[in-house]
């Protein structure tokens, strides 16, 4: 499942904040599961946003913010807090030397 910068996600602060166009990825993250039949623990979207505030590197949730041109509702990572604790390839390069 390949997620596009500027379509899905965009950076701020030099790369220090992840903010993710959560409702688009998470329909794709369960279209992907369910087509390439991944067999994982599926969180309702309301109960996966829940589970998400609680994780510290949770920063904001409904900022509008503006990807690709287009006024989109994100949710805001601390990206490095993220990067330590998942796997965050596919991000593509943020620039960022000290990461």
């Amino acid at each position: 499942m390949g997620l596009t910068e500027e379509v899905e996600y965009a950076f701020e602060n030099d790369g220090a904040v992840l903010c993710l166009w959560l409702n688009q990825v998470y329909d794709m993250f369960t279209k992907y599961v369910k087509d390439h039949a991944v067999i994982t623990e599926l969180l309702p979207y309301a109960q996966f946003k829940s589970q998400l505030k609680n994780c510290d590197y949770f920063i904001a949730s409904n900022i509008l913010k503006r990807i690709g041109g287009q006024p989109r509702t994100v949710w805001t990572l601390n990206f490095k807090l993220l990067r330590d604790k998942c796997d965050v390839e596919g991000f593509g390069e943020i620039g960022n030397e000290e990461w």
